[in-house]
């Protein structure tokens, strides 16, 4: 019994030693879910603000093909930035064509594939609003009103 006791008193204090949970993942948004006409469903968009002296920025979010027919993105536009191109992981450098076979998803997230802002004219600030939109084949456009979260 008395082990339990020391054993529940250690549990107790080594967890209020423990770091505080990180405050900007638990208080990011991202823009509301949408579907594009050829049936790409659009989730989890969000711009990171931009850092001091950055030319570029970047846009993270997924895409799953709903619909019944092959949609490649061929990128975007902004009023913030001159383009969106869809970049490869950093290691693995360069552009990316993606393509979204039909039941397919592609995530663009830190660390891996992103959809890269182009020549900013201005760094985004966390808490605005920025229009958003991306280009499909077949499909067209659709604008999305994507948060700005903090990097």
């Amino acid at each position: 019994m008395n082990h339990r006791l020391t054993a529940a008193l250690l549990l107790i204090s080594l967890s209020a030693c423990a770091p505080e949970a990180d405050s900007s993942q638990a208080n990011r948004t991202t823009a509301q879910p949408v579907t594009t006409s050829a049936g790409v469903r659009i989730e989890g968009a969000e711009l990171r603000e931009g850092l001091p002296g950055a030319e570029d920025g970047v846009l993270y979010l997924t895409l799953t093909n709903t619909g019944q027919a092959q949609v490649r993105l061929l990128g975007g536009r902004t009023p913030l930035a001159r383009e969106i191109v869809p970049m490869q992981h950093h290691g693995t450098g360069g552009t990316l064509e993606p393509i979204l076979a039909p039941g397919e998803a592609l995530v663009f997230k830190p660390g891996g594939n992103h959809l890269m802002l182009v020549g900013l004219s201005r760094l985004p600030k966390v808490g605005e609003q920025v229009n958003v939109t991306l280009n499909f084949a077949p499909g067209g456009e659709i604008t999305l009103n994507v948060p700005v979260n903090p990097y």
